[in-house]
């Protein structure tokens, strides 16, 4: 079984963001937004599709969400075919790690991109509160 999860504030985000535009959301898990596609047929799908194998025509859609399974992470020809699809924008969740500490505040988050780097890198930044840690 599979255990999706999905915040809906971010539905209402991308909604607002990518009105009047065709979306896919692919894998969309619980998300509700958009043309809904997955291998799960239990999470309702509009269209049963395989992310690592999509057959979706090049630049079909304005916009592609995908929040992929973790373990995809390991390979990357799949982001390529998947991005193609998208004409005007591709939306794409990528894990971090997320941590709070004691005595600190939530961190402030930044994130940069070195010139021909595949990857970003995020500095979290936490502001210590005042009170001792014990």
């Amino acid at each position: 079984q599979v255990n999706w999860s999905w915040n809906k504030d971010i539905d209402f985000i991308l909604l607002n963001k990518f009105k009047d535009k065709t979306i896919l959301n692919f894998p969309c898990g619980k998300s509700r937004i958009g043309i809904r596609a997955d291998i799960d047929p239990t999470v309702e799908p509009e269209i049963i599709a395989d992310l690592m194998n999509p057959k979706f025509k090049p630049r079909s859609y304005d916009v592609v969400i995908c929040d992929p399974p973790f373990s995809y992470f390991n390979k990357f020809k799949w982001l390529l075919k998947l991005s193609n699809i998208a004409n005007k924008y591709f939306v794409i969740c990528t894990p971090c790690i997320f941590y709070s500490f004691k005595g600190f505040s939530n961190p402030e988050i930044i994130a940069t991109r070195q010139k021909g780097n595949l990857f970003l890198r995020f500095f979290f930044i936490y502001k210590r509160l005042n009170q001792e840690l014990k």
